[in-house]
């Protein structure tokens, strides 16, 4: 079932503050429905407990930042997108989790300071933060963010480095097709010894493909993947933001 948010400001800040499982849904369903500012805004005034059983609070976090600075971004407003992602980096200590010995998004927040810079006429500085994108993957994301390889397949791309890019979407794709090829007892993307429904897991393969494709060009094939990981996981928030931005790139070359 999709999560639905439609009640005011105050009425969820009652509800967070009476029930911790309660403002997780209501922040995560904020940031499904693009409502990124009041998803930031409860999650910077509401303090979570580590045993509160939502572990993945920085998470959210870290959406929510990304999310609205890449908003910023197309809106052409640089300066406040670099804020938000300067903030995807940040551990509030609200949220009581601590800062991992890996930072695992690291690919995806540096590729977009770099789209902000250049955007800024920063080429110095765009340049850079691209190469860290690519640097800052590693294995663990590769193994346990696999999507983290679009990111510095982009930022190759910006680089020039299209060889490389093709190499880390190649490898999406190939992830997300063992995935799907798996037997259902076995959970291709279990860590910390958490695992999936057969459900999710198969929203993640097709979400992997997803991004694959987009990054090799193939919008129409992309756009079908992340509408078939929405079918098996209708909140499968990266499908639903990177299904958007495959429309807007198919209206953009009609």
């Amino acid at each position: 079932m999709r999560l639905r948010i439609g009640i005011g400001m105050a009425r969820m800040n009652r509800l967070c503050h009476k029930s911790p499982l309660a403002a997780s849904y209501i922040i995560y369903g904020n940031a499904l429905v693009g409502r990124y500012e009041q998803a930031l805004q409860l999650l910077k005034t509401h303090r979570f407990r580590n045993w509160e059983g939502y572990g993945d609070v920085h998470d959210v976090y870290v959406d929510a930042c990304l999310l609205a600075g890449e908003r910023e971004i197309h809106a052409g407003k640089y300066h406040e997108a670099l804020k938000d992602l300067h903030a995807a980096l940040e551990y509030p200590e609200n949220l009581e989790v601590g800062r991992p010995y890996h930072e695992g998004r690291l690919p995806e927040v540096d590729y977009w300071m770099g789209v902000a810079y250049d955007k800024l006429g920063n080429s110095a500085k765009s340049e850079q933060m691209f190469q860290q994108a690519v640097a800052a993957l590693g294995p663990e994301q590769r193994r346990e963010q696999p999507e983290m390889l679009y990111f510095a397949g982009v930022a190759a791309q910006k680089l020039g480095r299209s060889a490389e890019a093709t190499r880390f979407f190649g490898e999406l794709i190939d992830k997300g097709s063992q995935a799907l090829a798996e037997p259902s007892d076995v959970d291709y993307f279990a860590k910390f010894g958490q695992r999936s429904s057969n459900r999710l897991r198969l929203a993640e393969a097709h979400y992997l493909i997803g991004l694959g494709s987009l990054g090799k060009g193939e919008v129409a094939k992309a756009r079908d993947e992340f509408q078939a990981a929405l079918k098996l996981n209708v909140n499968h928030l990266g499908a639903l933001t990177q299904l958007a931005s495959a429309r807007a790139q198919t209206l953009a070359s009609r």
